[in-house]
């Protein structure tokens, strides 16, 4: 929870919006009159608001520097951990010929996710003395019993999980083309690939918002 969030007027526009959102790194933005929540805009808002304004210019310019992709006989839980580490809640997955075959998401893990419940113990002193080799040490000594649950990913490969239909641009694909895709489909990222079908970037909703920002500069 955050006691300072970050708040907008009614009256600020789209563009101001966008640009919020992006600098911030978040994905909601709550609109606010005094003190009184009268509604929310969302990234995925703005999506929808790029794919109808017909943006023709290519998305080269919007994609980011950095692509974490995982290796299809991947175990779950390395690529969860480095998903998590990478902070991404989606990877294209490749295989050993550098293809892409799919697509990797936090949903995915989550879906295939086990709760394992186990049982733990606690020593709890209730004595003044701290002497364990003694009767009355161990006399005063309560045992606690507790239920844990653990969420665990099973020992399956990213091959048995990955999306395997995936939805592709290339970096000469219009804005607003690939603003419809996402917005259709409810996705957040896209992979990026060449004219040979290998994979060279992920375009996400976070970096397609700043077209609403930088045409307005320009």
């Amino acid at each position: 929870m955050h006691r300072n969030p970050i708040i907008i007027s009614p009256e600020v526009t789209i563009a101001e919006a966008a640009e919020i959102i992006h600098s911030h790194g978040i994905r909601r933005l709550p609109v606010v009159v005094g003190k009184k929540l009268v509604g929310l805009i969302t990234i995925a808002d703005l999506i929808r608001e790029i794919a109808k304004r017909d943006y023709k210019e290519s998305i080269s310019n919007y994609l980011g520097d950095v692509t974490m992709a995982a290796w299809d006989e991947m175990p779950l839980s390395v690529v969860g951990r480095i998903m998590e580490l990478a902070r991404v809640k989606a990877a294209p997955v490749l295989n050993s010929e550098l293809e892409l075959v799919g697509l990797i998401t936090d949903l995915d893990l989550i879906n295939v996710s086990v709760v394992e419940d186990t049982t733990e113990q606690s020593d709890l002193s209730l004595g003044s003395d701290e002497d364990a080799w003694t009767w009355e040490g161990m006399r005063d000594t309560m045992r606690l019993y507790y239920d844990v649950s653990k969420i665990k990913l099973p020992d399956k490969l990213v091959k048995e999980v990955l999306v395997k239909d995936v939805i592709t641009v290339t970096r000469n694909s219009e804005v607003s083309d690939c603003a419809r895709k996402m917005s259709e489909n409810k996705f957040d990222q896209l992979p990026v690939i060449s004219a040979r079908g290998k994979l060279t970037g992920m375009l996400s909703d976070k970096d397609l918002l700043r077209v609403l920002f930088e045409a307005t500069v320009q």
